[in-house]
């Protein structure tokens, strides 16, 4: 998928990147739009031709998010099992470690590729913002989920919270969210999501998954960074 850039001020990065993404979805055959990052240009031999992009398409249309995250949580307990000993601790208190106290709406979340003093806005020929990570063959690295996994979960948050894909670095993945959890229950529920899917936003970053529910309760913004 061809991407093609725009430069802009920092300041200006967010109004000209709404302006942009209503212009790319008025487009013929449809686009998105988003804010892009370094490294997003550099790796060509990720992003998939027409008919990869298809394939991904029709796996994230059979792709069981449910067991997918069911997986992620088996496979990190099982990682931290090795090392609890050693810790002196027991696996549920360590569950108990990573959930920590609820903390109440914590400082929310804000992006941050629009900082710099001049930036890049792409345009990609896909029609919804869900679809960029497939779009662009994104993850596959590291702890980084591959396209598939990040395409479905961002399908799902489109659909449950009305949430856009509006930033992407190599990697680092920012979202603006219309319809954020507005409930102690319904934020958790999205931050062991969020946790299984970017287990960094919470150990190097807010240290637990409650605070991290409290970051997401009626916030406009998500942020994801793997090292």
């Amino acid at each position: 998928m061809d991407l093609t850039f725009t430069f802009h001020p920092g300041p200006n990065a967010l109004t000209d990147l709404a302006k942009a993404r209503a212009e790319a979805a008025a487009a013929i055959g449809g686009g998105c739009a988003f804010l892009a990052g370094n490294g997003i240009d550099q790796h060509d031999e990720a992003r998939p031709d027409a008919a990869g992009l298809a394939r991904i398409l029709a796996q994230v249309e059979t792709f069981d998010v449910s067991s997918w995250l069911e997986q992620r949580r088996v496979a990190a307990a099982a990682k931290m099992a090795r090392f609890l000993p050693n810790m002196g601790m027991t696996a549920e208190e360590f569950q108990a470690m990573t959930t920590g106290e609820w903390p109440g709406e914590q400082e929310h979340m804000a992006p941050t590729l629009n900082r710099n003093p001049q930036v890049r806005i792409a345009r990609i020929g896909v029609p919804a913002s869900w679809q960029i990570p497939a779009a662009l063959g994104y993850g596959g690295w590291n702890d980084c989920p591959d396209a598939i996994a990040q395409t479905a979960l961002a399908k799902r948050w489109a659909a449950l919270y009305d949430a856009d894909i509006i930033a992407v670095a190599h990697d680092i993945i920012e979202w603006e969210v219309r319809k954020p959890p507005r409930t102690q229950k319904a934020a958790m529920v999205l931050a062991w999501e969020q946790f299984r899917l970017c287990n960094d936003i919470v150990d190097q970053g807010v240290q637990t998954v409650s605070n991290l529910g409290g970051s997401l309760l009626n916030s406009k913004y998500w942020y994801f960074w793997w090292d």
